[in-house]
């Protein structure tokens, strides 16, 4: 067993199933992975912490912490970009995104979407010159060279996918049951697609040819097809899906049942579920592994992440100790500085950026010993 963060528990009560896709804005993300074999690059887990007000960052391989950044007023999502070397964050009480550097793990901007504006998921268009955020009556489009505004498309979002070749945008609208379509070369929707209940979390398969809607109030799950924005199949999924993955080679979709504290397992071929794998209460969001290997679930009322081997479709472990733990982002990022040289890399919180063999350093004080120690 691996414990990441000692944060006080602050548990959420549950007022079904959108009430609960409401709550979960307000609450923490965890990401945790694997180191990647390319010597330059580290695969790291970016996590919001909304009670505590900050975003942890560890390296995966150790499951260390690697930094911690003072965040904007209750972060939510997180999101990295393709290349790894920016991590977004949205703050839903501040209305605003915070923009980090992965290679100093420091906020080096923020954009204010509007007051009570809620920003919620993000995703990057593949190319990562382009973000487009949720918020309760828009989706906004974002420059990320800039980090400004380029449009602002009138949808009541939560849920966001985007195709893996970057043309369309899918958006969950519950308050209406329809899902928006958004083609990125207009940045206007162009098709509604209407639903017999709430739709709550879509995702779209690697190849891009489907997207995967939950309608908790349904017990059911939809098959879009990209290529003519028309329904095409529906799953029977007991117990209020809600959260779902889909995974890496697009065989299986892994769908959080709070009900029953489980994720089911489908498969994509047949539509059938395969297994139940049991999680801790109130399951939330899934993420894989870049390979994957392995699925991890974040437990929102008992603050634990479920690890699962995608393989065995068993719990491998239980990792403890965080705080209403939510969404996840798991990416690879510019590795950190090994070694430091002078004792002013060590201060403003600069010994939280280096790793082996010198770190990672708990405080300045270890910092600054180690360049004492092995500085001529």
């Amino acid at each position: 067993m691996v414990c990441f963060l000692s944060l006080a528990p602050s548990p959420l009560s549950r007022t079904g199933y959108y009430g609960r896709a409401l709550t979960l804005l307000f609450v923490c993300a965890t990401a945790i992975g694997v180191r990647s074999a390319d010597a330059q690059t580290a695969i790291h887990g970016y996590v919001t912490n909304q009670c505590s007000g900050t975003i942890s960052v560890f390296d995966t391989a150790t499951n260390r912490s690697v930094a911690t950044i003072p965040g904007g007023l209750t972060p939510f999502d997180v999101a990295l970009t393709p290349d790894g070397t920016r991590a977004y964050v949205t703050n839903i009480g501040g209305g605003d995104l915070s923009f980090i550097d992965t290679t100093t793990n420091r906020i080096v901007g923020s954009l204010l979407l509007g007051a009570g504006s809620a920003p919620a998921r993000l995703v990057f268009t593949p190319d990562g010159t382009r973000a487009y955020v949720t918020t309760t009556n828009f989706v906004v489009l974002i420059d990320t060279a800039t980090n400004q505004i380029i449009s602002i498309t009138r949808i009541d979002g939560f849920s966001i996918a985007i195709t893996p070749d970057g043309t369309k945008v899918y958006v969950t609208e519950p308050t209406t049951r329809r899902v928006a379509v958004l083609p990125t070369a207009l940045n206007f929707v162009t098709t509604w697609i209407t639903l017999d209940a709430d739709p709550v979390d879509v995702a779209i398969a690697a190849d891009g040819t489907r997207a995967y809607v939950t309608l908790p109030s349904a017990n059911a799950i939809v098959i879009v097809d990209t290529a003519t924005d028309t329904v095409v199949g529906r799953w029977s999924v007991p117990n209020a899906p809600e959260f779902l993955a889909v995974t890496p080679d697009g065989s299986r979709v892994f769908v959080a049942l709070d009900a029953i504290n489980a994720v089911s397992v489908i498969d994509t071929a047949t539509g059938a579920i395969i297994a139940n794998v049991p999680t801790g209460r109130a399951p939330a969001h899934v993420e894989f592994t870049p390979d994957g290997a392995t699925a991890y679930v974040t437990n929102v009322q008992d603050n634990t992440i479920t690890v699962i081997d995608t393989a065995t479709l068993t719990v491998a472990t239980t990792l403890t100790g965080f705080a209403c733990p939510g969404g996840i982002a798991i990416g690879a990022v510019p590795a950190p500085a090994a070694v430091p040289t002078d004792k002013s890399q060590c201060k403003d919180g600069g010994y939280q950026r280096f790793g082996p063999p010198a770190g990672p350093f708990r405080n300045q004080g270890q910092c600054v010993a180690y360049v004492e120690h092995h500085t001529p």
